[in-house]
């Protein structure tokens, strides 16, 4: 693969316009338990379809009566956005909101100017509030976006996915009234959201689940880290690097920000270059897949991801899923990555909106997380302070 195409390939990509025939995937809305106004018990999933290992889609309706939607779950940004009948300018797309034909309905007046990633479709959507569904979850009166106006609908004429929705904080407009943010609002929901990535393309297997998480997904517990800052879901990155070498390039104040919708690693140009340096940007794929791990050090606990996870395999060539802003014409914040589908694939993932924390599975990788030397060193030193505790008291 020549040079020129690898970035054109990435970009199409993260922008989500592989080449495709519009898919339409039969959805029938379930039976709901609406929770806008009562106590909320259980869990509520949601089944994934994995497309290519590269976006994870599923069913959500919106109106009454339901009108389903195939839609990409997104950590970073906190709107839901669809795309309207009536737009002028847009890809076309197996379902498309009518507000019309909703007994719900509401015409919010506010118009919105939506860019997800600086990359995807920039967009002028319309305000509404409507009935949403969420697997065996009702919401009354949920804001989301309808987009009318596609302006990059020319480089992706069409596509098998209806839209977004937003399971982070990043908000167009008030985040309280967005379909997560009125979740959250609900009494007896417990805060938590957990996602299962399976790693085969096309694989069944893929789910989200509000609620809680599945305990048989996670069968030693989670390695809990704290959010650096009330409501986002950044962390805090110690290092990363590739076959045991570091190449954060020394840098301090490194953070890591969880994005679910994101079918690549990427971070700020100056953080990336010495680790994109190293990893080869194609090839063929027996010769990638044997190239040792990447991983990323957070609060101490080392994560790898497989170097088969990174790498976009077609017609027997492989082309790397890690990038810089630059190169994907995003702008991400200095000393920032973002981990996208690669590291969510490696461990079962728990978002923990009350404890304000995110929670990696330990059982859920063939290469578990592990402590680094300094944590070891730390529990060295308990151990003896425990120990000569013991002593003393004897």
């Amino acid at each position: 693969m020549s040079k020129l195409l690898q970035p054109l390939l990435l970009l199409a990509l993260v922008a989500s316009t592989l080449s495709q025939i519009p898919i339409v995937v039969p959805l029938t809305p379930k039976t709901v338990t609406t929770i806008s106004d009562v106590q909320v018990r259980g869990t509520s999933t949601i089944s994934l379809t994995n497309n290519e290992n590269v976006r994870y889609t599923g069913q959500i309706t919106m109106g009454t009566p339901p009108q389903p939607f195939e839609v990409v779950f997104d950590t970073f940004y906190a709107d839901t956005a669809v795309y309207s009948v009536d737009c002028s300018q847009c890809r076309v797309t197996p379902h498309t909101y009518n507000p019309n034909t909703s007994t719900t309905s509401v015409d919010e007046l506010l118009q919105v100017h939506f860019n997800l990633y600086d990359v995807r479709s920039t967009a002028t959507c319309e305000v509404y509030s409507d009935a949403v569904t969420l697997g065996t979850y009702g919401l009354a009166d949920a804001e989301f976006l309808v987009i009318e106006k596609d302006f990059n609908a020319t480089a992706a004429p069409s596509s098998n996915i209806d839209g977004i929705m937003g399971l982070g904080y990043v908000a167009s407009f008030n985040f309280t009234t967005t379909p997560f943010g009125r979740l959250l609002s609900v009494p007896g929901f417990v805060p938590v959201f957990s996602l299962h990535l399976t790693t085969t393309p096309n694989q069944t297997g893929s789910s989200l689940m509000f609620g809680g998480y599945d305990t048989a997904l996670a069968p030693q517990g989670f390695v809990y880290h704290s959010v650096m800052a009330p409501n986002t879901w950044q962390l805090k990155l110690d290092d990363f690097g590739f076959n045991s070498t570091s190449y954060s390039n020394g840098a301090t104040g490194l953070q890591v920000v969880m994005t679910s919708a994101l079918p690549l690693i990427a971070g700020n140009a100056q953080v990336m270059s010495s680790i994109l340096g190293v990893l080869p940007a194609s090839g063929r794929c027996v010769d990638v897949f044997a190239l040792p791990n990447v991983y990323f050090v957070i609060e101490r606990m080392r994560y790898e991801v497989q170097t088969k996870l990174l790498y976009f395999e077609l017609l027997g060539t492989c082309t790397l899923m890690m990038s810089s802003d630059v190169a994907l014409n995003m702008t991400i914040p200095a000393n920032t990555v973002y981990l996208g589908i690669p590291f969510i694939q490696s461990y079962y993932t728990t978002f923990d909106m009350g404890g304000q924390r995110v929670g990696f599975a330990q059982g859920s990788s063939p290469v578990p997380p592990q402590p680094t030397g300094a944590l070891r060193l730390e529990a060295i030193i308990a151990m003896i302070s425990l120990v000569m505790g013991i002593l003393y008291l004897v």
